[in-house]
């Protein structure tokens, strides 16, 4: 729709240029009343927006069962699973425990899923976690995974000779941090699907 208007409003600007006085005037008139509603339209879809991200956050945050066939686009999703996990976790790394949260309520932490989204299809809060950026990048790449005893696991190809793999060795055996409330505790059947794609990828 916002495309639409775009491409009208710049087939109106071409032929303006080409129009005589007294039609170059209309044109103007409609050109400015063209701009006027692409920048409502804007400020609608934003609104939109945010009020479907809100809604799904409010289900994530509430356990509400989520009834659609389809899953809501991206846009709503990621947003409201971020929110929701990140204050799960009070905005604290739960592999390293770093906590960074500014005054303006941006945060170091990212919501990573445990089985990704792509493959499970998952919002569940407790498919979550709040991880650093590097620990989620290994987390993905399965060089560390939790288990479903909640301790760190690391894989074997990260050699402990090497100082530069210290910060994810050293996290082997240490426990979960957790969330502020159990009711956000990871899945278990999440969990056996990480460890499994790390002992997977360390063969």
């Amino acid at each position: 729709m916002a495309d639409d208007l775009q491409r009208t409003a710049e087939w109106l600007q071409d032929i303006t240029r080409q129009a005589d006085n007294d039609q170059r005037e209309a044109l103007t008139r409609l050109m400015t009343k063209l701009e006027s509603d692409i920048e409502d339209f804007g400020h609608t879809s934003t609104a939109a927006q945010s009020a479907a991200s809100s809604r799904y956050e409010y289900a994530l945050r509430h356990g509400e069962p989520l009834t659609a066939r389809e899953p809501p686009p991206a846009w709503v999703r990621d947003p409201a699973f971020r929110r929701v996990v990140t204050e799960a976790y009070d905005w604290r790394c739960a592999a390293t425990g770093l906590r960074v949260l500014l005054p303006t309520g941006e945060s170091m932490v990212e919501a990573a899923h445990i089985h990704p989204f792509c493959e499970a299809g998952d919002d569940d809060p407790r498919n979550g976690l709040a991880l650093a950026p590097n620990i989620h990048w290994a987390f993905d790449k399965h060089l560390i995974a939790l288990d479903e005893d909640l301790k760190w696991h690391v894989s074997p190809v990260l050699d402990e000779r090497i100082p530069d793999f210290a910060p994810l060795i050293q996290l082997h055996g240490k426990g979960l941090i957790g969330p502020t409330e159990r009711r956000f505790t990871p899945k278990r059947e999440a969990l056996a699907f990480r460890m499994a794609h790390l002992r997977r990828h360390a063969g």
